[in-house]
């Protein structure tokens, strides 16, 4: 499968207090399962900062995703994970955990 890289910047090191600014998010240690009191393998939450938005992040994720609605890509190409996602939605069995979603879903 080849992957086409549709989002690019310039070098890092020249881009960095832009893409700061831009994502405003910071990245937080966090362990699968932890909601439910499991052990689990180490994982990042990337988290938006409370009092900064990422309105320009938030702009760049909808155009992109409408770009692969008008091309008719798959929006989650990887069809178990669809699936899983699809059937937590729908309050089934699932391996997938969705912590601090307040909501996002109702019981």
């Amino acid at each position: 499968m080849c992957v086409q890289k549709r989002i690019r910047c310039f070098d890092f090191e020249l881009a960095e207090p832009y893409l700061q600014d831009f994502l405003n998010l910071f990245r937080a240690p966090g362990e699968r399962g932890q909601q439910s009191g499991a052990g689990g393998a180490m994982t990042f939450v990337y988290r938006s900062h409370p009092s900064k938005p990422n309105d320009s992040l938030m702009a760049v994720n909808y155009a992109f995703m409408l770009g692969k609605i008008l091309l008719r890509e798959p929006m989650i190409p990887d069809t178990n994970f669809l699936r899983q996602l699809e059937n937590s939605i729908l309050m089934e069995q699932s391996d997938i955990c969705f912590p601090n979603l307040p909501g996002a879903f109702s019981e």
